[in-house]
């Protein structure tokens, strides 16, 4: 028999097949468990391992909380700032995800090599100018490239976003944040190829009634000497969380204003002493001449203190606390 089947042949193996007189061996399945089995996207590969994305979700929480309370008191208002996402994509799909025009800022991050960009979103930006300016804070109904004042109002916000950044990162490593430049068309800010991988943080911030995003795109290849040092015990242990809000709140009292007042005596009269008084007239206080005075904060005694003379200004030089010495 020949070891080449002829055409008639080969019609009549195929008809037995399908009619059942020839059976078929079965080949030997493998029966796989579809629990056991992850989908992989090689064009987007996950180079930040679950526990390293975790701890980058609270350090970045952090940062969107430390963020939002410092923009509040710029303001001077409500602003609620959200984590929203932090998440792998490739850098052509951020930047495909911009608005154009928007604010776009491209900063290093030294020690580490790169470039990383700072987005806010042009809702946001307009809000906020409006609120400066001392408008109620809406943006206008068409959205427009910023004029040069308007950016220069916006770079304190930018640069007050990458101080907060800095500063909550400090935990995990180092890092001095310094702007390089900004664009208005995110096509022309190309920091890397458009298939590298990049992190993707996006915070969701409120002011009033208006919501805009704030979102930080950083190469994975310029976080990749300090992925190891993610982890969550060490960024616990390195005294986040409540101790990261008592600064806040003490960077904030820091800040706030109160008024001081050296008391150098006090003394009574009667109604009809005081309208009587005149040019001339000694009023006699409680204090002698080289008794200490008080020094009230807010109304209240808290200081003993030495009047003097401060560079041909009147002053005074705190010499203990009510209750507690106080060094010079």
């Amino acid at each position: 028999m020949s070891d080449i089947l002829s055409q008639e042949e080969i019609d009549a193996l195929l008809g037995a097949v399908a009619t059942g007189q020839v059976k078929v061996n079965e080949q030997e399945r493998i029966v796989l468990d579809k629990a056991a089995v992850a989908p992989y996207d090689f064009r987007r590969p996950k180079l930040i391992s679950k526990e390293q994305m975790r701890t980058l979700q609270m350090v970045n929480d952090t940062f969107a909380k430390s963020f939002g309370n410092t923009l509040s008191l710029y303001l001077r208002t409500i602003v609620n700032a959200n984590l929203a996402l932090v998440e792998q994509f490739t850098y052509g799909e951020f930047i495909m995800s911009l608005p154009n025009p928007t604010c776009v800022s491209i900063f290093s991050m030294e020690p580490l090599e790169g470039l990383s960009i700072l987005e806010i979103n042009p809702v946001l930006v307009f809000v906020i100018v409006d609120r400066l300016l001392g408008g109620s804070g809406q943006p206008p109904k068409e959205i427009r490239e910023l004029t040069e004042i308007e950016n220069e109002i916006i770079l304190t916000v930018i640069n007050m976003a990458l101080e907060k950044f800095q500063e909550t990162w400090k935990h995990v490593t180092e890092l001095h944040c310094r702007l390089e430049g900004r664009e208005s068309n995110p096509q022309f800010a190309q920091i890397t190829t458009l298939t590298e991988n990049v992190l993707l943080i996006t915070l969701n911030v409120e002011i009033g009634e208006n919501t805009g995003m704030v979102s930080l795109c950083i190469p994975i290849a310029t976080l990749a000497p300090v992925l190891g040092q993610l982890s969550a015990q060490k960024w616990i242990g390195a005294g986040t969380g409540k101790d990261a809000t008592g600064t806040q709140c003490e960077e904030f009292l820091e800040d706030t204003e109160v008024e001081l007042q050296a008391v150098l005596g006090a003394s009574g009269m009667t109604l009809s002493e005081l309208v009587s008084l005149q040019q001339g007239d000694v009023v006699v206080l409680n204090r002698h001449v080289g008794e200490d005075v008080v020094l009230n904060i807010e109304n209240a005694p808290k200081f003993r203190a030495k009047p003097g003379l401060v560079a041909g200004r009147r002053g005074v030089e705190v010499v203990r606390a009510l209750g507690g010495r106080v060094g010079r």
